[in-house]
């Protein structure tokens, strides 16, 4: 897994979190993935790893969209 990748991810929706407090985490962990890799975002969207309408799948999301 790339860890790297996964702390970049968590650090930018923090701050995306910070300007738009009304996301929840999950979805602003979907808006910066996207902004890193649509094409791999769209094979994870709308599976089990799909974390924009449930935050506790969060890690199986990181997980997934962090293999390397």
């Amino acid at each position: 897994m790339n860890t790297l990748l996964r702390a970049d991810i968590i650090h930018n929706a923090y701050i995306l979190r910070k300007l738009h407090p009304e996301l929840r985490k999950g979805q602003a962990i979907i808006k910066v993935s996207y902004d890193i890799d649509k094409k791999k975002l769209d094979r994870v969207l709308s599976s089990e790893y799909d974390c924009f309408y449930d935050d506790s799948k969060i890690d199986m999301f990181l997980d997934k969209f962090c293999e390397e």
